[in-house]
């Protein structure tokens, strides 16, 4: 893959169609959840179908967003079997971006960021067309649906598209501009995952499931024609390069060394343990998403319309949570990166004990206006980590970061899934109980943090 770039790079101190992202991110977003919804009901109808022998008219009410007692007796089979395909997929997404993550900061700096917008975008549109093929050939197992993920994560997935995201923001603002910037981006992924939660049932019922699936496929390949077309490279300079000058052994080396060399005040123990908290953080985040349709069907009997419409309220919440928490309350009252991540996790630990013993719906609702500000501890360790780095190490450093959120998304659906489906007849909200302890976990690793800061008197606003 090649990108052409402009011999004159423009300038980005107007902002043009040419250097906004924001709608590409917000349809990518959305697509993804709405095809989301209709992944899982799929899989379900056709384990029950194909894998655990059951009639069509035992199994199709799986496909029906609005969920009665009919399949009660079918639920703990269906979703255990589930369980094994998801991990499955997962795993698949997520093994190339795991690799392609330690490389594509360093590679991106010589080479521009345009290619790592453009590269996930093409494999989203390839894999919304096999997953289209998928659901109009009804006589596929589902496990042949783990050939529509080969695409998506070939290209490099999430990770590489947001960290050109990122890097693309970094590029074409001024500082004073860049906070407001990352936050229309999070704001266009906010957005995104809000209208794809909620439009996803009503769609099925009212388009069906191929329809949907060709809707999605279709809006993919229009958002990556309009970053390919229309989006202008951002880095002064940037040079022509193949994706296979990617996998050069120099970016690797040169990411290792800047994030492992030796620092002063306690800084190569302070790196190392932000990278472990946030695989911690990832896994569990990564975790229990992926299962809480699952969970809360399984639990208390909800719809995907039921369960769109609490994703949209959740969705809400954290978007407010964390702008009231950065634009607020840390600037009033003077909170540091670090205490504040402490006081989000205790507030998330609250979260899931709440929803490991729920019996009842409002319980769930009340789980959510515990933690308004459980979105905020990944934002704000990366906010921490680039305050006290300088300014040639914080892209190496980042990288590493990713890396460690490509890990965390191979391993949290193996321990996850696995704990889901032993555990689903006995006490299915083990899940939960596990994301509070290794919560627990990265609290204490915060506190040795806050230790070295403090011993070494490093001024990043704890």
């Amino acid at each position: 893959m090649t990108e052409n770039n402009d011999n004159a790079i423009p300038n980005f101190s107007k902002r043009s169609i040419k250097n906004s992202i924001e709608l590409a991110l917000f349809l990518n977003t959305a697509t993804m959840y709405i095809s989301a919804s209709a992944f899982t009901a799929i899989v379900l109808y056709r384990s029950c179908i194909y894998n655990l022998n059951h009639t069509v008219d035992e199994c199709e009410l799986f496909l029906s967003p609005v969920k009665t007692n009919h399949t009660s007796n079918l639920e703990t089979d269906v979703q255990k079997y589930y369980t094994y395909i998801s991990t499955t997929k997962l795993v698949l997404d997520n093994i190339c971006p795991a690799i392609m993550s330690v490389f594509v900061g360093v590679w991106s700096d010589t080479y521009g960021r345009k290619p790592l917008l453009v590269w996930p975008l093409f494999g989203a549109s390839i894999s919304g067309i096999f997953l289209v093929i998928f659901e109009m050939v009804n006589s596929l197992n589902p496990w042949w649906l783990l050939l529509t993920s080969i695409p998506f994560s070939l290209s490099g997935g999430n990770v590489v598209l947001f960290t050109g995201a990122y890097s693309f923001i970094k590029d074409t603002s001024s500082p004073s501009s860049r906070t407001i910037r990352m936050l229309l981006v999070d704001a266009s992924l906010c957005l995104g995952t809000l209208v794809g939660s909620l439009s996803s049932s009503y769609l099925i019922v009212h388009m069906g499931y191929s329809y949907v699936l060709i809707f999605t496929a279709t809006v993919n390949v229009i958002t990556y024609l309009f970053v390919k077309i229309w989006i202008i490279e951002s880095l002064s300079g940037a040079e022509q390069g193949r994706a296979g000058s990617l996998f050069n052994c120099s970016h690797l080396k040169d990411m290792l060394k800047g994030c492992f060399k030796h620092r002063p005040n306690k800084g190569r123990n302070i790196i190392i343990l932000m990278a472990i908290i946030k695989l911690v953080l990832i896994t569990v985040q990564v975790g229990w998403s992926y299962l809480e349709y699952l969970y809360l069907r399984n639990k208390l009997n909800w719809s995907l319309r039921v369960y769109t419409t609490y994703s949209a309220v959740s969705t809400i919440t954290a978007f407010f949570g964390a702008f009231l928490g950065v634009m607020v309350i840390e600037r009033l009252l003077r909170i540091g990166d670090i205490t504040f991540v402490m006081i989000a996790l205790t507030t998330a630990i609250i979260d899931y004990m709440i929803k490991a013993f729920a019996t009842q719906w409002w319980q769930i609702y009340l789980s959510i206006f515990v933690s308004p500000f459980k979105g905020l501890p990944l934002p704000l360790i990366n906010s921490y980590v680039s305050k006290f780095l300088p300014e040639e190490d914080i892209a190496k450093v980042f990288a590493l970061l990713c890396a460690m959120e490509s890990v965390a998304q191979i391993i949290a659906p193996i321990i996850f899934n696995s704990l889901y489906s032993s555990t689903l007849s006995v006490f299915p909200g083990a899940i939960y109980i596990l994301s509070a302890v290794m919560n627990v976990i990265c609290l204490v690793m915060l506190l040795q943090v806050l230790y070295y800061s403090k011993k070494n008197v490093v001024d990043v606003n704890m």
